[in-house]
């Protein structure tokens, strides 16, 4: 296929389907045939958007219980020399989202945890993070503080005379100490 992969961190599979990144963007592998689910962030591989001295410490991950394929890599200007950008491809819906984390994310490994498949994500904060599920870092602290940032792809709003609400629905659990959440919603870019 002409294709191959950053290091030996960009792949990882998912019910019979490679999830690759090389210098030309994400991709599949399936059977013997590539598929290109790349396209829509492309732009991001040719812009210098991405730092590329620090590829040697991307990596691809699936999440197998959210069905998600993150795409870990430096951001030019980040401050650190490993990824805090994902790239996210939903497998079902094959779109796109962008996640940035608040401190250096190392690597991300599939544990079982609770009876099920999870990434456990290490990150610079000497903390490992169960992914979707809060976090666990041996210290028994309760209340810890988490940077984090969500950026959706676009959305297509249905046009209705019957003056349809739209709204966010954000899920959290509740903290003992005062906390802020900042949510921003952009129309038209």
């Amino acid at each position: 296929a002409m294709r191959g992969a950053i290091n030996n961190r960009c792949a990882d599979q998912h019910e019979n389907t490679l999830y690759l990144m090389d210098e030309q963007g994400p991709y599949a592998f399936q059977g013997n045939g590539v598929q290109p689910i790349g396209a829509p962030i492309a732009d991001f591989w040719k812009d210098q958007t991405l730092d590329f001295s620090k590829k040697d410490t991307w990596f691809v991950r699936v999440d197998p219980l959210e069905e998600l394929v993150l795409f870990f890599v430096t951001v030019t200007g980040d401050s650190g020399s490993r990824p805090r950008t994902a790239f996210v491809y939903d497998i079902r819906s094959k779109t796109w989202t962008k996640w940035t984390y608040g401190w250096d994310v190392g690597d991300c490994v599939k544990l079982t945890h609770s009876n099920q498949r999870r990434l456990i994500m290490a990150v610079t904060d000497a903390a490992f993070y169960v992914m979707n599920d809060g976090l666990t870092d041996g210290t028994g602290v309760s209340a810890v503080s988490v940077n984090y940032s969500w950026k959706s792809g676009m959305f297509s709003w249905v046009e209705s005379d019957q003056g349809t609400q739209r709204y966010f629905r954000v899920s959290f659990k509740p903290t003992t100490n005062d906390a802020t959440i900042n949510i921003k919603k952009y129309d038209n870019h």
